[in-house]
């Protein structure tokens, strides 16, 4: 649970916004006592160009850099993992499309299986803290002397929209078909027997804001998922509700104070009347987190789970 409060906590990071006196974040550091378990960097459009994830599961270390066009499109991301390897995609932009290619190098340690090795073979990632570094060491490097192949291509409609996406393996053949509907999405048709014994179909409804209000996953074993969300005026996420096989599972309840920044998070798993987890949330004067403290209410008495504390650098 503690793990996906942080999830909750890197995307909070991103809303930097709010009321007259708002900056664009420069880096983010967030702690764990006195260790780094987070550091985002960004640019001066407000885009992250780099994050890293350190301790997110026990000792692993995720991390990503991206690159953007004049548009703030997304044009490149690069991926490193202490356990599984390194991955890269590049997206060109089209009139009616976007086409997205990936990269296998022809050195294969670069993408080696870790069950082959010790465990955690690439864990000197650990000391890269910034896009440049990522972007020096072999291994990134190797992955341009691989072969680019197509990896999807995605059609927009006239208002740039999505509205279909043939993905390809690395051999060009065709996998699946996408068709994102204006209330809905989902997979219409499957290529190779494998991802059609394995498929699912999701569906989604939204509101006139164009918030998922409800999403719908149905697997091919017959398991399903089914979750629910509000809304506030504002368009801030206020509940999210999961149910699976129609049993309950978990809810969260978001409440904000009067400028729309989140100050309190309050979690159900499994019984939907008796809290599990409270989080309380601090920010600064432009609306970003400085500080998360989470109890957990599972016991007779009410027990500190966590404190995370947050050093936001803005761009001048």
């Amino acid at each position: 649970m503690k793990y996906i409060s942080i999830i909750i906590y890197i995307i909070h990071l991103t809303y930097f916004s709010y009321g007259q006196k708002s900056k664009i974040l420069k880096t983010v550091k967030v702690f764990d006592r006195k260790k780094t378990i987070i550091i985002k960097n960004f640019d001066q459009n407000g885009n992250c160009i780099f994050s890293k994830v350190d301790g997110l599961y026990g000792p692993v270390v995720m991390i990503s850099a991206k690159d953007y066009d004049s548009l703030n499109r997304e044009i490149r991301s690069i991926s490193a993992h202490c356990n599984i390897g390194f991955t890269m995609e590049e997206n060109s932009y089209f009139k009616n499309n976007a086409k997205t290619f990936t990269y296998y190098p022809s050195n294969i340690d670069t993408i080696r299986q870790f069950k082959k090795y010790s465990y955690h073979p690439f864990d000197f990632i650990e000391k890269i803290n910034s896009r440049e570094q990522l972007n020096e060491i072999a291994e990134v490097k190797n992955l341009f002397s691989g072969k680019r192949v197509l990896v999807n291509i995605t059609f927009l409609n006239e208002n740039n929209k999505n509205f279909l996406r043939i993905n390809f393996n690395k051999n060009g053949d065709t996998l699946t078909i996408e068709n994102f509907l204006l209330n809905n999405w989902e997979v219409i048709k499957y290529f190779n027997k494998e991802e059609e014994d394995n498929k699912t179909i999701v569906t989604r409804e939204y509101d006139n804001n164009f918030n998922i209000v409800k999403e719908c996953r149905i697997q091919s074993n017959g398991l399903t998922e089914d979750y629910y969300f509000k809304f506030s005026a504002t368009n801030k996420k206020i509940e999210s509700v999961r149910f699976s096989n129609k049993t309950f599972e978990d809810k969260t309840v978001y409440i904000y104070d009067s400028m729309d920044r989140l100050i309190r998070k309050i979690e159900y798993y499994h019984t939907p009347d008796k809290i599990t987890l409270i989080t309380y949330y601090k920010n600064d004067q432009y609306g970003n987190m400085t500080k998360e403290t989470c109890f957990d209410l599972t016991g007779h008495k009410k027990k500190l789970k966590y404190v995370y504390k947050t050093e936001n650098v803005y761009w001048k």
